[in-house]
């Protein structure tokens, strides 16, 4: 099983963290102190790597779809016109918009999956030449304005007299040496895996909003996997999944790229075949739930809702169960659906929240076991002695105490600025920090505060 190190200097609240990922790794502090931003990098990074040839192939599958929808609005033009001259021709037209639908179900899964693309593209381009040559071989049929308007809108000129299978065939060859160009691209990043163009890709996935760190890395087995200008492959990590708040598994849509990504996780179907660790824990959680969360149809909507079903017979939608309920769902539906394994990073923030004190320990023994029983690599961010006391005291029960890591965040000396302390297995400090805390409430009322 590989190690991690990941490492981030001067971003943001982090002034300093050199974190360990060997099997439970445990980021204590205060709110504003940087552990969600380390949380996010850090699964931005894993499913960065590991999706990189997917992210390149479906920055160029937009491109060549952005290319033929063009032709497409073209070729509906040009067939208003033919309609309106007596002529009405749409087998071009279809043929354009059945290549858009396919070239946008195509997913990166070898080199067959490029040439397919242009396969693909390229029956649209002759479609669309046919349909052009068609039409603009009888200038009556279309006013020099609209034969002008739509050449602009596919960036083509014709020159006065020019024959329409010459413009067809000038309009093939400035597309084929386009799509050749992006091929020949994707093809180079594919082959080179340059870090400047997957920090790009990075931002347009995951974070076009924020800021992209100076000095980030994140190494497998003691290789540094973001160099200056390549990015290394992940061998044995293949997913980050971040938990940011319960809540996001039954919140409706919108642009948050960790809830989208969870909902679509919990609401896939189930494995049939689960390994023995996996089902040990199934049936743990299932227990404490005293039921099941399944993905149900809802008479009368034509969709599927998440619903808890009892063991007693009650059965209710997941979104009108209490938080802290849905905590232990979202473990079922990642466990059964197959999303756990031992290649799976689990990312989760405060996860004690909403949790009475019984339930924080029963958390904190499944993600333990987590780790043990399948080999998912758990992080977690918390303020909460309990949580931390609890991890601790089941890795160590369960023979894995050697593989947690704690870290405390502390002052840097400059305000809003932390330096992640790295305490091993011992938690001693980090209770230190909570004991600050109830000193202060001792002090309430006496000046102190």
């Amino acid at each position: 099983m590989s190690n991690y190190q990941y490492i981030v200097h001067d971003y943001q609240a982090v002034q300093s963290a050199d974190i360990s990922l060997e099997g439970i790794t445990v980021l204590a502090g205060i709110n504003g102190c940087g552990k969600s931003t380390l949380s996010r990098w850090l699964y931005y990074l894993v499913n960065g790597i590991s999706r990189f040839e997917s992210l390149l192939f479906d920055g160029y599958i937009r491109q060549l779809t952005e290319l033929v929808n063009r032709m497409y609005m073209a070729c509906l033009e040009m067939q208003i016109h033919a309609s309106n001259a007596g002529e009405r021709k749409n087998g071009e037209s279809q043929a354009v918009k059945t290549a858009f639908n396919r070239l946008n179900q195509l997913r990166f899964v070898s080199e067959n999956s490029i040439t397919e693309a242009q396969e693909i593209f390229f029956q649209a381009l002759y479609a669309c030449s046919t349909a052009m040559e068609a039409y603009l071989k009888n200038d009556g049929r279309m006013t020099p304005l609209h034969q002008k308007r739509i050449m602009n809108f596919l960036h083509l000129q014709k020159a006065e007299g020019e024959e329409a299978g010459d413009v067809a065939e000038r309009f093939v060859e400035m597309n084929s040496r386009l799509a050749q160009r992006l091929t020949e691209r994707l093809s180079d990043s594919l082959e080179q895996r340059p870090a400047a163009e997957f920090f790009q890709l990075v931002r347009e996935t995951f974070v076009a909003d924020e800021e992209l760190p100076a000095d980030i890395h994140l190494s497998e087995d003691g290789v540094d996997l973001l160099s200056d200008t390549v990015i290394s492959t992940l061998f044995n990590l293949r997913r980050a999944i971040y938990i940011d708040t319960p809540v996001s598994i039954t919140a409706g849509d919108g642009e948050n790229v960790f809830w989208t990504e969870v909902q679509a996780m919990i609401k896939s179907d189930p494995e049939t075949e689960l390994p023995v660790g996996v089902k040990k824990l199934l049936k743990r959680v299932r227990g404490l739930l005293g039921g099941s969360v399944e993905l149900m149809d809802v008479e009368g909507f034509g969709n599927k809702e998440l619903r808890f079903v009892s063991d007693d017979g009650v059965n209710i939608g997941l979104s009108k169960a209490a938080t802290g309920f849905k905590t232990f769902s979202y473990l079922q539906r990642l466990l059964e659906n197959g999303y756990l394994t031992k290649e799976t990073l689990l990312l989760i923030d405060e996860p004690e929240a909403h949790l009475h004190p019984q339930w924080i320990i029963e958390f904190a023994r499944l993600l333990v076991l987590l780790n043990k029983e399948i080999g998912t690599k758990v992080v977690i961010a918390s303020h909460n002695p309990d949580m931390v006391s609890a991890i601790q005291a089941i890795a160590e029960k369960e023979g894995v105490l050697e593989k947690t890591h704690f870290y405390q965040a502390v002052s840097a000396g400059t305000s809003h600025r932390y330096v992640y302390k790295d305490l091993g297995q011992d938690i001693e400090e980090i209770f230190q920090s909570f004991n600050i805390a109830l000193d202060r409430i001792r002090m309430y009322g006496t000046g102190g505060i």
